[in-house]
C-alpha cells in the first residue's frame, strides 16, 4: 500500500495548523502535528505549553539530539502506521522533512510551503493577542531559520495563503490528487 504524506511548512502565523487540519479532514486521514506533540511533551514535563520559547527550545533540542527519534515520536503520537495517508503540520527543518521521507518508504511524501506577506502575518499574530516582542524573538529563533529559504526551495508547492482558508485548502486538495 502506498500512502500519501502531505507535509506543511510556513513561518509563524502563516496558517499551518488551520490549513493542515482542514486538509486532513478533506482527505479523511490522520494529522500528525509537530507543534501538538511538542506542546504535549512540554506540558508532560510541567512546562507551559503556551510559552513559545519553551516550545521552540524543546523542538530544537530534539532535532539536535536525535532527529530520527523525534520524527518517530511525532508519528507515534498521531497513531500513524506506515503506508497510510497522513497530513503533517509544522515542518521547520529540511532535515526533518528528509528524515520523514526516509522513515516512510511506503509513501509518497510531499511538502507544501505556506507563504504569507510578513505584514499580514504580523497582523494575524497581533489579532491573536501575541506579544510583539515575543513574536520578534520567536521569528529569530534557530528553529525558524530553514523557513526563510531552504524549505521553500525544497517545497513541491508554494501557496500564497492570503486568500480565504477554503480557497487555500482547495488548492492543497487539488495538489494531493496529483500525488
Amino acid at each position: 500500500m502506498t500512502g500519501r504524506v502531505i507535509c506543511f511548512s510556513g513561518k509563524i502565523g502563516s496558517g499551518k495548523s488551520s490549513v493542515s487540519a482542514s486538509v486532513a479532514k478533506g482527505l479523511d486521514c490522520k494529522l500528525a502535528s509537530f507543534g501538538g506533540y511538542i506542546r504535549h511533551m512540554v506540558e508532560m514535563q510541567d512546562g507551559d505549553p503556551k510559552n513559545r520559547q519553551a516550545l521552540q527550545d524543546y523542538g530544537q533540542g530534539r532535532v539536535e539530539r536525535d532527529i530520527e527519534a523525534f520524527c518517530r515520536d511525532v508519528l507515534k503520537h498521531a497513531n500513524y502506521q506506515n503506508g497510510e495517508d497522513l497530513v503533517v503540520d509544522g515542518i521547520r527543518h529540511v532535515d526533518v522533512f528528509s528524515t520523514l521521507s526516509r522513515l516512510l518508504p511506503d509513501c509518497t511524501v510531499s511538502l507544501i510551503h505556506l507563504d504569507l506577506d510578513d505584514n499580514l502575518r504580523r497582523s494575524r499574530m497581533a489579532g491573536r493577542g501575541d506579544d510583539r516582542a515575543d513574536f520578534s524573538r520567536a521569528e529569530n529563533h534557530t528553529v525558524e531559520q530553514d523557513l526563510q529559504d531552504s524549505l521553500p526551495m525544497r517545497a513541491d508547492l508554494i501557496i500564497d495563503v492570503s486568500a480565504p482558508l477554503n480557497e487555500v485548502v482547495e488548492k492543497c486538495l487539488r495538489f494531493t490528487q496529483m500525488c
